[in-house]
């Protein structure tokens, strides 16, 4: 997950302050615990994983292998392949958020200029994001979604 120096978060209606968002879920600490619960398998399976890929890359080379140039250009072509397979892929947690926050505010239904602080550890406000014109209905599901990198 996606590291977070945000340690609260506030949000204002057409300069009102409405209150604090909650921490819903601490995503970071969630993936920790589970590495931690998990490590020794995750070990084991590493390893088992590349002494069968070492072995079979042995192989390969020996089976590839003319003794001239071109073989010399095939067993490089087995380790470059070999190597590139085994970068893990995080991909989708480097899109997870380190932490989620979450509120629920009761307001008339009418339309917002939203104001969204984002308080970091030391009490300063990192980043604000506003949404003007937010429409807010009687009966609707009145959702709003704010990110941060920070």
């Amino acid at each position: 997950p996606r590291p977070s120096t945000i340690s609260a978060i506030r949000i204002w209606a057409n300069g009102n302050e409405l209150g604090e968002l909650g921490l819903l879920e601490d995503v970071g600490k969630i993936a920790e615990e589970t590495f931690e619960a998990k490590k020794t398998l995750i070990y084991l399976r590493s390893v088992g994983r590349a002494v069968a890929k070492g072995l079979a890359s042995h192989k390969l080379k020996e089976k590839v292998d003319t003794g001239d140039f071109v073989g010399w250009l095939k067993k490089v072509a087995v380790d470059v392949g070999s190597d590139i397979s085994e970068n893990a892929d995080l991909r989708c947690a480097r899109f997870l958020p380190g932490k989620i926050y979450a509120a629920d505010f009761v307001v008339p239904p009418g339309t917002y200029n939203l104001k969204i602080e984002f308080i970091d550890s030391s009490g300063q406000v990192a980043q604000t994001d506003t949404i003007p014109n937010y429409s807010v209905t009687k009966d609707g599901f009145n959702l709003v979604r704010a990110f941060s990198g920070q």
